[in-house]
């Protein structure tokens, strides 16, 4: 029985875990960040039409509203 290979072979499974949770997470980021800006192209195309997302859009102008007060 060797503990320390068993414990060194743990250690290595644990960080290559951490890693590929870490990769997930950051591409999972990078998606929300290019839905977003995918979203606010869509929004600033048609933000004068009258389209199905039109609520949404009244919620973002009045928002938009507010913060340039």
């Amino acid at each position: 029985i060797n503990v320390g290979k068993d414990v060194e072979e743990f250690a290595k499974n644990t960080s290559n875990t951490a890693k590929i949770k870490y990769d997930i997470h950051n591409k999972e980021n990078f998606l929300e960040k290019q839905y977003a800006l995918l979203g606010k192209a869509y929004y600033e195309a048609h933000k004068d039409e009258d389209v199905e997302e039109k609520e949404c859009f009244a919620s973002i102008k009045e928002t938009e509203a507010e913060l340039a007060k």
